[in-house]
């Protein structure tokens, strides 16, 4: 049997600066080393009866068997990895490497909360005091100084990461406040400051090709064109109301003031 299942744990990756310490302590080289955080959590769909063939609750291990694990993946998708995506290409344009100095930065962390507390709670289906213990987690999680979980690695694909991850939560909150989610929208335009820059950006051929392709644009012809991408975002973006002009006028904003400037604009 197959079963849906959803993992939710940030895995930072090889811990480079600690590896001969712990090499030391174990006894031998391993290139397989890997930091995770503390926080765990896994989601299976079906029957009890997982539980009887693996004793995930007798390891004390946080393990949910659900019938419709959908809120659970809406709730770590929006909250965790809407959050990752919706700020890191700004902070790394703001000279930010890792997430917990993201958090500490006193423009970059005020988003990033604002994003969480403001824009995407409202769009989860679940109590608010469940969203409210799971964003706190979120915030704590982010805040972690041993993760060393670097932004650029998060960055990779960001342009399908941004579709799955952020843009539910923008037309959400659109549809239900009848006006576009600032700190959300604003990353957007980030994501096209961040592809359209002097930045390592890592996707597919395509996504990179487009944006090569579309240098030479004005800012408005730019950003009309990318929004325009349904292979991108699945459906063409220019249709939700106000979100090309803002757009237009923030990455006109990132290219002329700068990122920080212009991302204290919507704060």
């Amino acid at each position: 049997r197959y079963y849906n299942s959803l993992g939710d744990r940030i895995v930072a990756g090889y811990p480079r600066d600690e590896a001969a310490e712990f090499e030391k302590k174990l006894g031998y080289h391993d290139d397989l080393l890997d930091c995770g955080e503390i926080f765990h959590f896994l989601v299976l769909e079906g029957s009890k009866e997982i539980l009887d063939r693996l004793a995930f609750e007798k390891c004390a291990l946080h393990v949910v068997v659900t019938d419709d694990q959908t809120p659970y993946r809406t709730r770590k998708v929006r909250f965790l990895n809407g959050a990752h995506t919706g700020n890191v290409l700004a902070a790394i344009q703001g000279g930010v490497t890792f997430v917990d100095e993201m958090m500490d930065d006193p423009v970059f962390g005020k988003m990033t909360r604002k994003m969480i507390y403001d824009e995407i709670f409202p769009t989860v289906k679940l109590p608010d005091e469940e969203k409210k213990f799971f964003a706190d987690s979120i915030v704590e999680r982010f805040q972690n100084p041993f993760a060393h979980h670097r932004l650029l690695s998060i960055a990779l694909n960001s342009v399908s990461k941004w579709r799955v991850r952020v843009l539910p939560s923008l037309l959400d909150f659109t549809q239900m406040k009848g006006e576009l989610p600032a700190c959300l929208a604003f990353s957007l335009a980030a994501l096209l400051a961040f592809y359209r820059g002097k930045y390592p950006a890592d996707d597919s051929p395509e996504v990179l090709s487009f944006f090569k392709e579309a240098q030479a644009q004005s800012t408005g012809d730019f950003v009309r064109s990318a929004l325009g991408k349904v292979d991108f975002w699945a459906m063409d973006l220019n249709t939700v109301p106000g979100l090309t002009d803002f757009v237009t006028k923030k990455l006109a904003l990132i290219e002329s003031k700068g990122i920080r400037f212009a991302a204290e604009s919507v704060l």
